[in-house]
């Protein structure tokens, strides 16, 4: 499947394909992962970067042109594929070996469970839903809010272990269903309207 997604997008099978799904709003932190990539580029020339996402208003809109003048200004363009809003996002997973959440700030990150139940790790900033998420050093790897380096640190570390990849991203996988599927989530929900209609939680 992911193949079939590559040869659309016009993305190498042989790349190491690293993605972040969502909006382009600042507040994602896009231009850290600009960044990062910038740091990454000499040591790891079969990496390329996958942006999925819409933007809508003017203020979004001016902030996709400044990602683009900075990935031109870092000589990056030709390992960028910036794509708009798509429906398939779900499918779109299977084309990735590493998903990147690099925002300021985030809430739950539906995209890290959608990523992780296809067993891709995740790079996340350490803050917010990712943190809930993601377990530093098993599922994925976690790092500072805004931090490039780190960034770039954690993905080198990835990119040169494919079984690390896999180990991560199996992990991912088996927490997914451990926490995140939908009979768990039906579960706690439940226990927490039972505690408030009983008085709440119990010591």
């Amino acid at each position: 499947m992911g193949q079939v997604w590559r040869s659309e997008l016009g993305i190498a099978q042989e790349a190491l394909l690293t993605g972040m799904i969502g909006r382009f709003n600042p507040r994602k932190g896009i231009e850290v992962l600009v960044d990062a990539a910038a740091r990454l580029a000499d040591r790891h020339p079969q990496v390329e970067f996958l942006l999925v996402g819409e933007a809508t208003g003017e203020h979004e809109l001016r902030y996709i042109t400044r990602l683009r003048d900075r990935i031109l200004a870092l000589g990056l363009w030709n390992r960028f594929h910036i794509v708009g809003a798509r429906s398939d996002v779900p499918a779109l997973m299977s084309a990735l070996d590493v998903l990147v959440l690099s925002s300021f700030e985030e809430g739950f990150g539906r995209v890290i469970i959608e990523a992780m139940a296809r067993s891709r790790p995740v790079v996340a900033t350490d803050q917010g839903g990712p943190r809930e998420i993601v377990e530093d050093g098993l599922t994925g790897r976690l790092v500072p809010p805004g931090d490039a380096i780190a960034l770039a640190c954690a993905l080198d570390q990835l990119c040169c272990d494919p079984e690390l990849r896999r180990r991560m991203g199996e992990a991912g996988r088996l927490r997914v269903v451990e926490r995140f599927a939908l009979p768990q989530h039906v579960r706690r929900v439940t226990e927490v309207y039972d505690q408030l209609l009983d008085g709440g939680p119990r010591n």
